[in-house]
């Protein structure tokens, strides 16, 4: 079962391992095709033997599948020169019939625009050429590359599929057991990868795992090898048909299921589908999954205590649950809780979790009016603290709110998800609180890992009151009127490897005010800071700036053209105490007014550098006594003392830089 203990070995995943999160998730259908006689073979349970079998289109054709209907069930193509033949419910029959192509070229079906339908792409396999028909009606698109190369060479092997999660499917070439990718269908590639312990075969793609994101798999005479974990390692391994066959997957099982379309009236199957998520959700039982069309869906949806529930859309720009006012899905006490390729606005919120346990995949809320989720705890009598587990998400573009507000006793873990562009409409944001990407409050908690805050009106992040943020590899940058992130009250902070550019709209030497800082720690601050290994780049105030705070770290962070690098205030009630040591500050050879370090006050307590050669920070190209500036005024010009910095040159080494510290002693 997943043994990793030998470098060569394979697991076969079994049955009921592959089954845990049953509520949770479907599980892809295998397909063996026989390109001879047409017939296919299906395996629709795991169990790696064959449960269906018929014959689709005529011997010699070419086999392709995916959601035609935008019905979250994928369906079989058969293609002979140039006519498509669609089979909607598996049976062998042909529903719909396309002319779009010629015998030279290669069908696929995938989804490249992301609205939940799958397009027809044609690929000319002696020239590498791909044409896209994302209407399905057997013309090519108009507009940017409807016709781009990528490919061309003998024995190239061309798909489809969505392995960077962005929800649209990108071309795909294998060649010879590498792997290249063209998301943005450039006719370069934009990854290359092998998977490092199999041979060369035939190249299969797996929607695999419970966030639906597309992995790579090569079959060999019947002997499949999957990347389940996108380590380039294949770790599970099983037997499904021959070596003649051509390998393919898919949700093509409708068991277990509710499904919902919009306008329908139906009784929730796949071809009487219910018109209304609600009446879905009222009638799940434990262990089913309700299966969204694409469609916009004006609905208020309230899910309460329904554990082990999954909804899934047929994409995140496809399936739209848009109400007018009000909040789009509740989730009250559920457990177990799975939502996937679903798209979030409308006139209020978008998604509430209130003691939910929600895993999310592909959610956006671009375009919600007030905040695009927002998670708590659950009220009396039976008080539960939200847990979340998000990933390949938008929380982008709401018109006046956040993009994630994190109350109560709130546990979040967020990896590759977005927070970008919030407060769209400045005429709906009365005050600098709103428009943030993701705030943390209360007693919340959010590890964030390889996500992005960008573009916000307001601060790209914050945490305050008793919160605890752990960020990871993350961009903070281009966040207009606020900082890029904000820490206040009791609020713990350990920031690693991130990188905050380029915050703020205004560099003015003049009036400091009108720049904003990469990280600031506000006037109220009280809790515990650990700032390691970041960069902070172009940010038009300062790179940090603090203003109150006890132990603070900042060690081995790279410092590059901030107005300033770092700012200390200690003044009146408020204290820092602060190591600040291995970093780097430098600024261009041409810059006049730029400083590495500003520290006033008589409560500021520092240990800036040290003798050691990893504790020194290094300050480049700062102009006449401008790489350490220390000042006992006030902001008002009033004399109350010089910090409390122990220094010596030698603590700290200093390249092009004159003079470099600076006792300030006139206002």
């Amino acid at each position: 079962m997943r043994s990793r203990s030998c470098r060569g070995a394979f697991s076969v995943i079994e049955t009921l391992e592959k089954r845990v999160h049953l509520a949770a998730h479907l599980t892809p259908d295998f397909i063996t095709y026989r390109i001879a006689t047409g017939k296919v073979m299906m395996d629709t349970n795991d169990d790696y033997a064959i449960d269906r079998r018929w014959f689709a289109g005529q011997a010699g054709d070419q086999i392709t599948a995916g959601d035609f209907d935008g019905n979250t069930v994928d369906d079989i193509a058969t293609y002979r020169d140039g006519l498509w033949s669609i089979d909607l419910n598996s049976d062998g029959g042909i529903d719909r019939q396309i002319a779009y192509g010629d015998g030279e070229q290669i069908p696929l079906m995938g989804d490249v625009n992301g609205d939940g339908f799958a397009d027809l792409i044609i690929y000319n396999r002696r020239t590498g050429v791909w044409v896209i028909d994302s209407t399905r009606d057997g013309v090519p698109d108009a507009g940017e590359f409807p016709f781009f190369l990528f490919g061309g060479q003998a024995g190239d092997a061309p798909l489809l599929g969505d392995l960077d999660g962005d929800g649209r499917d990108e071309p795909i070439i294998y060649r010879n057991g590498t792997w290249m990718t063209d998301p943005n269908r450039d006719g370069k590639a934009d990854q290359t990868f092998t998977i490092s312990n199999v041979p060369v075969g035939r190249p299969v793609l797996v929607n695999w795992g419970t966030d639906y994101r597309t992995r790579a798999g090569v079959v060999v005479d019947g002997h499949w090898y999957i990347d389940s974990d996108d380590d380039r390692f294949a770790d599970v391994s099983f037997r499904y048909g021959y070596g003649s066959e051509i390998p393919l997957t898919g949700f093509f099982n409708t068991a277990n299921s509710i499904f919902v379309q919009e306008g329908a009236q139906g009784t929730g199957g796949v071809y009487d589908p219910l018109g209304s998520i609600s009446e879905a959700v009222a009638g799940h039982r434990p262990g089913q999954i309700i299966r969204v069309a694409a469609g916009v869906y004006r609905q208020n949806i309230v899910a309460f205590r329904k554990d082990d529930m999954s909804i899934l859309g047929a994409g995140m720009n496809a399936t739209y649950i848009s109400p007018g006012s009000g909040d789009g899905l509740v989730v009250i006490l559920g457990s177990n809780t799975w939502l996937n390729n679903l798209h979030f606005s409308g006139g209020g919120r978008g998604l509430i979790s209130l003691g939910g346990d929600i895993h999310a995949r592909y959610i956006s809320t671009v375009g919600v009016r007030d905040d695009g989720m927002v998670a708590n705890d659950s009220g009396e009598p039976e008080v539960r603290a939200s847990r979340l587990d998000i990933s390949y998400s938008n929380f982008n573009s709401s018109q006046r709110g956040y993009g994630m507000w994190l109350q109560g006793h709130t546990d979040a873990k967020i990896w590759k998800t977005t927070f970008n562009n919030n407060g769209t409409d400045p005429s709906l944001v009365p005050n600098g609180n709103d428009a943030r990407g993701l705030v943390v409050s209360e007693n919340a908690s959010a590890v964030v890992r390889q996500s992005m805050f960008d573009g916000n009106f307001n601060t790209g992040l914050a945490a305050l009151e008793n919160s605890t943020l752990f960020m990871r590899r993350s961009v903070v940058r281009y966040n207009r009127e606020g900082n890029g992130a904000m820490f206040l009250g009791n609020a713990n902070v350990d920031l690693e490897r991130n990188r905050f550019d380029d915050n703020g709209l205004i560099r003015d030497p003049n009036d400091l005010s009108r720049g904003r800082n990469g990280i600031e720690f506000y006037r109220d601050y009280r809790g515990q800071a650990r700032v390691v290994n970041n960069t902070f780049v172009g940010n038009t105030g300062f790179g940090i700036f603090m203003a109150n705070g006890d132990g603070l770290e900042i060690r081995e962070n790279l410092f590059d053209n901030n107005w300033c690098g770092m700012g200390l205030e200690g003044l009146g009630d408020r204290s820092i105490s602060a190591t600040i040591q291995g970093n780097t500050f430098r600024v261009p050879e041409t810059a006049t007014y730029e400083t590495g370090i500003f520290i006033y006050g008589p409560n500021a307590h520092v240990k800036l550098g040290g003798s050691a050669g990893a504790q020194k920070n290094s300050f480049t190209n700062f102009g006449w006594q401008r790489a350490i500036v220390l000042s006992p005024f006030s902001e008002s010009g009033e004399y109350i003392g010089y910090p409390d910095v122990p220094l010596k040159e030698s603590d700290n080494t200093f390249v092009n830089s004159p003079d470099p510290i600076r006792y300030v002693e006139v206002f």
